[in-house]
């Protein structure tokens, strides 16, 4: 069901892409991984995704789309060690996107959801405890940049039920 939930959230993160990249290759691959994305194939869209990034590192939407990518591959319940590379591979790509746009929504509640689902995933409860807080700085920061965005408020409030 989590994949299903990122896999719809990636698609309409997709429609809300405000840029549209000026060189030819780089809308080239963006639309062959959105395509493979929205058949279900992650890793493939990924890959397109990795290539629009070699071509310009500084083109955000390759790497929300990269994250989102990773995110929906990602299983909560492993602790394999490639399992456990996307998840960190896309908190990667969504902190790069907020590093060139700070109050980029989707990138925001990405990477919310993702400290939540992996605080969920915890057993220990210090660790849990530790992700919970991180879940509920993003949560917040994104309540303060979009003041209408109820799952910001809802999540707060489920991660304080939560801990």
């Amino acid at each position: 069901m989590f994949l299903r939930i990122w896999a719809l959230f990636g698609v309409a993160a997709f429609c809300l892409a405000q840029d549209s990249p000026d060189n030819p290759q780089i809308r080239r691959e963006l639309s062959l991984g959105v395509q493979a994305y929205r058949q279900g194939h992650f890793d493939e869209a990924g890959r397109y995704f990795e290539r629009a990034i070699a071509i310009n590192p500084q083109a955000v939407n390759p790497h929300l789309y990269l994250g989102m990518a990773c995110a929906a591959q990602w299983n909560p319940e492993s602790l394999a060690p490639a399992n456990l590379e996307l998840v960190r591979k896309a908190e990667s790509e969504f902190l790069k996107v907020l590093e060139v746009e700070p109050e980029q929504i989707n990138a925001l509640q990405s990477i919310a959801n993702l400290s939540y689902q992996r605080a969920m995933a915890l057993t220990e409860p210090s660790d849990r405890w530790e992700q919970f807080t991180r879940a509920a700085g993003w949560y917040e920061h994104l309540g303060e940049v979009s003041p209408r965005h109820k799952s910001a408020f809802y999540m707060g409030g489920m991660i304080a039920w939560n801990k």
